[in-house]
């Protein structure tokens, strides 16, 4: 396992004490290959977005499923030499910066809320 699947093992399906089970593998697979699809123009984003659901635990407790954590598993799972990973994270960076609440920056993406109330200027 990887340095960084370790450090954030606790977050996968299973508290990362297991394998994906043949479902999640699935799930994983059909977002890699939605991000291949979208690289290679025949996905649009936002179909590539509803792509994958997976179910987790939200901040509040409460079980959800969601695309987001499906592409988090995909990403992490996914090994470094297949190309479907270096399109996922292709898709990622795509759906950062079409989020018009998103603000990327050289020091990583903030909220644009957050940044006016704390008066931060980016150039």
């Amino acid at each position: 396992m990887s340095a960084t699947r370790e450090a954030v093992r606790h977050l996968l399906p299973g508290d990362g004490r297991r394998p994906l089970s043949a479902e999640e593998r699935v799930v994983v697979d059909d977002v890699l290959d939605a991000a291949a699809e979208w690289r290679a123009g025949r996905l649009p984003l936002e179909a590539f977005a509803a792509i994958g659901r997976l179910p987790h635990w939200d901040s509040r407790g409460r079980r959800v499923e969601g695309a987001g954590y499906a592409r988090f598993v995909a990403l992490l799972m996914a090994e470094p030499s297949d190309q479907r990973r270096a399109a996922l994270i292709a898709a990622i960076d795509a759906l950062v910066r079409a989020d018009t609440h998103a603000v990327v920056t050289r020091q990583g993406v903030f909220d644009r809320g957050e940044l006016a109330r704390s008066e931060v200027v980016v150039r």
